[in-house]
C-alpha cells in the first residue's frame, strides 16, 4: 500500500492525516485518492516541523550556518518542508488549524542523528563531503559539556481542509 493507493473503500474516512511526509508523494495521486476515501464532511490535515530551534542562542547560530552551506543541496520537496509547506499545492477548503509544537532535549548525538536524516545532508554527504556528520559533531561539540542536552523547539505547520 502506498499514500496514492490505499486499500480502504471509497467515502470510508473521516479524517486523512500526513505527517511530515506528503511533500515526498505523488500529489495530484494521493490528492484523488484522498477525495476518493474522505466521507462527504470528512477532513484533510497535512503537518511538518522545520529546522531546529534551539534555546542556546550561540548553537542556534552554528546550526544556521550549517544549514546555509547545505542551500545546494536542498531538494525542491525538502523547501516545501522547510518553507512550511506554505508552496505545497493543497486543492482542499482550507480549514484554520490551531498552533502545535513539540519539543525535545537533545545531546549532540541524537540532535545529529536526527539531521542525518534530512535528504540535503545525505544528498551533501554523498555529493560534496561523506564526512559531513564527523565535520558537524566537531563543530557543534563546543556548544555541549559532557552528557549535556538542549531544549528543541519545533512549530508545526499545518495545512487542513475540508472538500
Amino acid at each position: 500500500m502506498s499514500s496514492e493507493h490505499i486499500d480502504l473503500p471509497s467515502y470510508s474516512c473521516d479524517l486523512i492525516v500526513a505527517a511530515s511526509s506528503v511533500h515526498w508523494f505523488d500529489l495530484d495521486a494521493f490528492y484523488a485518492e484522498c477525495k476518493r476515501l474522505l466521507k462527504p464532511d470528512g477532513r484533510i490535515a497535512v503537518w511538518t516541523y522545520t529546522w531546529p530551534d534551539c534555546n542556546n542562542k550561540s548553537l542556534n547560530e552554528q546550526l544556521e550556518l550549517i544549514k546555509k552551506d547545505l542551500g545546494p543541496f536542498w531538494t525542491k520537496e525538502s523547501l516545501l518542508h522547510l518553507n512550511h509547506y506554505k508552496e505545497l499545492l493543497f486543492p482542499f477548503s482550507m480549514i484554520k488549524s490551531p498552533s502545535f509544537h513539540f519539543s525535545v532535549k537533545w545531546d549532540i548525538d541524537q540532535l545529529l542523528n536526527f539531521l542525518s536524516t534530512w535528504a540535503c545532508i545525505k544528498n551533501y554527504i554523498i555529493e560534496y563531503d561523506k564526512n559531513f556528520i564527523q565535520n558537524a559533531h566537531q563543530k557543534l561539540s563546543a556548544f555541549f559539556e559532557k552528557d549535556e542536552k538542549f531544549l528543541f523547539y519545533f512549530p508545526l505547520y499545518m495545512k487542513c481542509g475540508k472538500l
